[in-house]
């Protein structure tokens, strides 16, 4: 099954994710977002964080979710290499096993955007597309 898949704009990076279920998107989106940065080069280390969001909406948690993602590489170089997510209406918990990439950044995010944000079921799979300024 297809996980997720990008598509150009101008100057930007669209993203199309997928899944059975909602919670299987957001795995999906920390999924996609390591394999965009960092391509299949290696992550050093091993670790486990415990991220905790509040949202009004599914379509503001996946915006969060991945602004959550983006600070923790921006920050400290970490990228998901899995994660398991947990949600409620309004809130989202989530176990994050991660990995520190050590060389260059296959592409360079510098930040979500809410551009064509949005989280919807569609013929019984979830898809929901978001757009990262690089």
């Amino acid at each position: 099954m297809l996980r997720y898949r990008t598509f150009p704009t101008t100057a930007d990076l669209g993203v199309f994710v997928y899944g059975k279920s909602p919670e299987e998107v957001f795995e999906n989106l920390a999924y996609a977002l390591r394999k965009i940065v960092g391509g299949n080069k290696k992550l050093a280390g091993s670790g486990e964080k415990t991220i905790k969001l509040d949202f009004p909406s599914l379509e503001m948690g996946f915006f969060l979710w991945a602004s959550e993602l983006l600070f923790l590489y921006d920050t400290e170089k970490i990228l998901p290499s899995r994660a398991r997510v947990r949600l409620s209406s309004t809130d989202l918990q989530a176990r994050v096993l991660e990995g520190k990439l050590i060389s260059p950044p296959q592409v360079y995010i510098k930040a979500v955007t809410m551009h064509r944000l949005s989280f919807m079921k569609i013929k019984g799979r979830w898809r929901a597309s978001l757009v990262f300024d690089l």
